[in-house]
């Protein structure tokens, strides 16, 4: 399973002080982890064991910087991670190699291996698959067939839906469209969480850092694992904005977006 496919950590040099906390709970949710592992950031170093550094070199964009790394892993399947997807529990390796093998069987694009409530659903519309009830054929409609939750890619493929110029929130939007357009195979999990934390077999907390701040339940991980925060290179989500977030997140899916439609 490991010879064709590799981990990538991918993110960018203004989210350095995420890297150390991301790699020690990654150990210690993933000790036996055989997947290559590269970690793509622009220029700057960092050492950690086991980690191999990419360096696409001065930033430009998330679209060309993502391309410039993807084009120096020697690997035909990739297991795209984002650097605050920090791990909370076991990694379920028996389920992700399940995910790899029906991925390469269906010769898809991509596979979603996270996935939130049930009344997500709309955003992620999927037909469960005949050959294999955990998983799921995206549907063309759906916004965010492609995504950047943690997934499974085909290399080839995600570097021909990059398009130079794109944010990764532009990546989302307009490359769910193209692969409509060309008809590339898309996959998930179909099983589904009764809460607002993630379910797949990578057990991670989504996110770490939102709109450049510590999000709370990050800092109250890495207090409880014993991981000290570089806490003087950005701030903290205050107690009301916590509140204000976890009550909107409370509330149903499409009262959510109604609400973001009066705003």
């Amino acid at each position: 399973m490991e010879k064709d496919t590799a981990i990538l950590v991918l993110s960018c040099d203004k989210y350095k002080d995420a890297w150390n906390p991301f790699f020690i709970l990654f150990k210690k949710y993933w000790p036996s982890c055989n997947f290559p592992v590269f970690l793509g950031v622009n220029e700057q170093d960092f050492t950690f064991e086991g980690i191999q550094v990419i360096k696409s070199g001065k930033a430009l964009d998330w679209s060309n910087d993502t391309i410039h790394i993807l084009k120096q892993i020697p690997y035909d399947y990739i297991i795209l991670i984002l650097e605050d997807y920090f791990f909370q529990r076991p990694v379920d390796t028996k389920w992700l190699d399940e995910c790899i093998a029906f991925t390469k069987e269906k010769n898809a694009s991509f596979m979603r291996i996270a996935s939130f409530r049930k009344d997500h659903f709309p955003m992620y519309p999927f037909e469960i698959s005949n050959e294999n009830k955990r998983f799921g054929v995206n549907q063309n409609n759906g916004p965010y067939a492609l995504n950047l939750q943690a997934g499974i890619w085909k290399k080839s493929e995600l570097i021909e839906l990059i398009k130079p110029g794109e944010s990764p929130w532009e990546f989302e939007v307009n490359a769910s469209i193209r692969s409509k357009n060309q008809n590339k195979l898309s996959l998930a999990i179909v099983e589904s969480s009764n809460s607002n934390s993630i379910v797949g077999p990578l057990p991670y907390l989504c996110t770490a850092i939102t709109k450049g701040v510590w999000m709370r339940e990050a800092i109250n991980l890495c207090k409880k694992e014993n991981i000290k925060l570089v806490q003087n290179t950005r701030s903290i989500e205050s107690k009301w904005q916590y509140f204000l977030r976890k009550t909107y997140h409370s509330m149903p899916f499409w009262t959510r977006k109604y609400l973001d439609f009066l705003r």
